[in-house]
């Protein structure tokens, strides 16, 4: 049985807060929508690998830039999961070139 991860969650990329929604259908991720700051955040694209416990997103911005996102669930407290990793920003330079995103939900995850 595949994990669900689909619907509305809290976001933090970051430092910046926002709400992620995950529209699945079993393994695959059909849409994904994230606001932040109740603003549309560019076009974004996911996938769920389940044995990983795996979420990859993109999110390509209409500026050329993409961001791309790696989490990995803890589902070790049912009442509180998270889905957490780092993402890389195609335009960064520098030392420090990953950054850290957290989403979590409430509801348990089956």
């Amino acid at each position: 049985m595949t994990t669900d991860i689909h619907g509305d969650w809290n976001l933090n990329a970051n430092g910046s807060p926002g709400i992620i929604s995950i529209f699945q259908d079993g393994a695959t991720i059909r849409e994904v929508f994230v606001k932040f700051d109740d603003s549309p955040s560019g076009a974004w694209e996911g996938s769920w690998d389940d044995v990983a416990g795996q979420l990859t997103l993109k999110r390509s911005l209409s500026n050329g830039i993409t961001q791309n996102y790696v989490g990995y669930i803890g589902n070790n407290h049912p009442d509180h999961v998270i889905i957490a990793g780092s993402f890389t920003q195609s335009d960064a330079t520098g030392p420090r070139n990953h950054f850290g995103w957290v989403i979590w939900n409430q509801t348990y995850i089956t």
